[in-house]
């Protein structure tokens, strides 16, 4: 009897020091394919969170084999956005392109071209993130923008899937 106490507990601080591990390569697996360029691995706080919140229930994850038997949940993937920059007509053509590469992190080329986008249709966009990246990266151009005494703007539109179900 204490000998099966004692297994129970240890089986429960193995599973929860495993679930934790598992966590932490999940969550350097994501930083290493990000730095990869692969930035369609979302991999955010509250995603981790979650995980952390939910390592800890042994009880129902647990079979009578002491195997884990629940069903993976997947996450939804995040609503994406996509981060453009407005034309106007005070904003040097060479603030834009150093703008889009300091901050997307583009080549001289592909900032090039962006900026041509933005000069000539109006709008260009430089990138599409999840909202939260976008929003940062729209907060820290406009803020730039408006340091240099430039009105240029940049915002975030929600990016259709079409997913119409």
């Amino acid at each position: 009897s204490i000998a099966r106490v004692n297994l129970t507990k240890i089986s429960k601080f193995c599973n929860l020091l495993s679930n934790i591990i598992l966590i932490a390569l999940l969550y350097e697996f994501c930083i290493y394919q990000h730095h990869k360029g692969d930035h369609k691995v979302a991999c955010t706080r509250t995603t981790i969170m979650f995980l952390i919140k939910n390592s800890d229930r042994d009880e129902d994850l647990q079979g009578e084999s002491g195997l884990a038997t629940q069903a993976v949940v997947r996450p939804k993937k995040p609503n994406l956005y996509q981060v453009v920059l407005l034309n106007d007509d005070y904003t040097p053509m060479e603030f834009v392109v150093e703008l889009i590469e300091e901050f997307f992190y583009k080549s001289r080329d592909v900032a090039t071209r962006i900026m041509l986008k933005v000069h000539t249709e109006g709008k260009g966009v430089c990138g599409v993130y999840t909202q939260d990246v976008a929003e940062t990266k729209v907060a820290l151009v406009n803020q730039h923008a408006q340091d240099s005494q430039h009105p240029l703007m940049c915002q975030a539109e929600p990016v259709d899937n079409g997913d119409k179900e």
